[in-house]
């Protein structure tokens, strides 16, 4: 109900909207001028400046902010060709990742040429095969060989599919060790050649990146079965590379997909540590490659960047009345319920018209505030910034009601005005996305990389003093720089010795000290953790 009401709200408003701006020639005048268009219309109105469309050198051919265009020069400035991850990454991948073709211009962005359509390039699990057959061997074989060490006549589907995808995942692995990464943003057109917005912009490439990983995952649990341990850890040291190259990328979803590659990872180092014989020697190298690799962007720059313009480009979507877009971005906004008052008011609309500048400020405003929280130095400070911005938007939502138009008519005597702000506050309480959740994966996935540091230095302090520590305290400053931290918490890291092994482990996003344990536990919980060894049953259960 909700979005049908709001589509027609704004339907109605953009429809006065355009009747009024369009002139009607004189008594007599016999030139007939071609009418503007919906998109040349608003942009006379908007105000082109950092406080309301932020981007104001990039234009459209209907003169609107081309926010695309913007994020492809931002993201791509000074990136060489020669130093860009995402080149060899779609000569792995190819021009139809996910059978979506990548347009000529994508990679004209990135100054290199499509790779031939015809060509032979890397193939996730099971493509090609019947639909019913590639979930028979996904179950049976794929999920196994990437939680557990296994041989190749366990498993001669996934044994087959690495070997004929090696060639692939090396241009892939070289991809992952080049210094920068930028892959453009192309906005689709629909079938009348308007573009459809950024929020509709296809990342094909990025899921693929998964599938990559996957196969990293496979091939290191094979070399761990095989005694194979370098060619394992070299695998699972690129799998890092390739998901903090993918987090580089524009968007919150190149983020997120970053961290999930860098957790499968994770987990394949922390099966290396409990089934690979290790020296000292060969441990201390770990810590090395560990040590060495950059922290996970922080995201600052893809909300700052991305999602701010992927929400200012919605709002001109719908001031052109492109309305499709609510679609786009899901309901959950209150409604009107009383059909009578939704009549009353539609009619009303027939004399108002929405200020779009008013959604733009107050979008703008809105994120403002999350970037200004996800700079505080701390898990808790930025959580008590972000908990504040969602009671904001909590109060932003209910006054998307009926009675909040009123009010804010009653307050400043204009029902334009009002329109208005309820345009700018459902576009809010839509599109902000999920900070709070973004910054617990974040997290989760800094607080993971700090734990296996620390399990590889427990693991070196067992071979060199034949136990495991009483604190770890103890690590330091021989293995550690300092004493390891629950980044959640801000307390130092649990740990406890068990029998010939030990856990450790953070209270997670929750707060709560659940044990240690994790999502996959019965009962669940949310304490990122190492155990060592690890528990048989773990080693069955599908959790990639």
């Amino acid at each position: 109900m909700s979005r049908a009401i709001l589509t027609l709200l704004f339907v109605a408003a953009i429809a006065v909207s355009n009747a009024s701006a369009q002139s009607q020639p004189a008594d007599g005048d016999v030139t007939v001028k071609k009418a503007p268009s919906r998109a040349e219309l608003l942009a006379t109105k908007l105000k082109f400046t950092h406080e309301f469309t932020r981007v104001t050198k990039h234009r459209t051919k209907d003169g609107l902010p081309d926010y695309a265009a913007a994020l492809n020069e931002h993201f791509g400035q000074g990136v060489k060709p020669e130093e860009n991850g995402a080149v060899l990454l779609y000569e792995a991948l190819g021009p139809k990742p996910e059978n979506v073709e990548l347009s000529e211009e994508f990679f004209t962005l990135m100054g290199v040429k499509r790779p031939p359509l015809d060509g032979t390039y890397f193939q996730p699990f099971g493509q090609g095969l019947p639909a019913e057959r590639a979930r028979e061997l996904i179950d049976i074989e794929f999920n196994i060989a990437m939680n557990r060490p296994w041989k190749k006549g366990e498993f001669p589907e996934v044994a087959k599919w690495l070997r004929v995808n090696a060639p692939h995942v090396k241009k892939a692995i070289e991809a992952a060790s080049r210094p920068k990464y930028f892959s453009p943003l192309i906005v689709p057109q629909d079938s009348n050649g308007q573009l459809t917005g950024l929020v509709a912009a296809l990342l094909p490439g990025i899921q693929e990146s998964r599938s990559l990983a996957r196969y990293l995952m496979c091939r290191a649990m094979l070399n761990i079965s095989a005694g194979n341990a370098d060619a394992a850890w070299s695998d699972l040291i690129a799998m890092h590379r390739l998901g903090l190259m993918i987090a580089k990328g524009p968007t919150l979803i190149e983020g997120l997909v970053g961290i999930a590659i860098n957790q499968i990872a994770a987990k394949g180092d922390r099966i290396f540590l409990d089934k690979v014989e290790l020296t000292a020697e060969r441990i201390a190298r770990c810590r090395r490659d560990l040590a060495a690799l950059p922290s996970m962007p922080d995201m600052i720059e893809q909300l700052d960047w991305c999602e701010r313009m992927m929400f200012l480009d919605c709002v001109l979507l719908l001031g052109k009345g492109q309305t499709e877009v609510l679609g786009l971005l899901g309901s959950g906004v209150p409604g009107v319920n009383d059909e009578g008052v939704l009549e009353t008011l539609v009619t009303r609309l027939a004399i108002v018209s929405i200020d779009w500048n008013t959604a733009l400020k107050t979008g703008n405003q809105m994120y403002d505030r999350l970037i200004v929280a996800m700079k505080k130095e701390t898990f808790q400070e930025r959580e008590a910034g972000l908990q504040q911005i969602d009671d904001l938007v909590d109060q932003t939502r209910k006054n998307t009601s009926f009675a909040g138009f009123l009010k804010v008519v009653s307050e400043t005597g204009s029902s334009r005005a009002a329109m208005s702000e309820m345009a700018a506050n459902v576009m809010v309480s839509l599109m902000l996305p999920a900070v709070r959740a973004v910054n617990g994966a974040r997290e989760r996935s800094a607080q993971t990389h700090h734990n296996i540091q620390v399990a590889f230095a427990l693991a070196e302090w067992k071979l060199k003093n034949g136990s495991y520590p009483e604190s770890l305290e103890a690590l330091v400053p021989e293995y550690l720089d300092k004493a390891p931290r629950d980044l959640f918490s801000g307390k130092p890291l649990n740990y406890q010795r068990e029998a010939d092994g030990f856990l450790i482990y953070s209270i997670g996003q929750n707060q709560q000290d659940e044990g240690g344990r994790w999502f996959d536990d019965e009962p669940r919980g949310d304490d990122p953790r190492v155990r060592i060894p690890i528990p048989e049953e773990e080693y069955t259960r599908d959790n990639l």
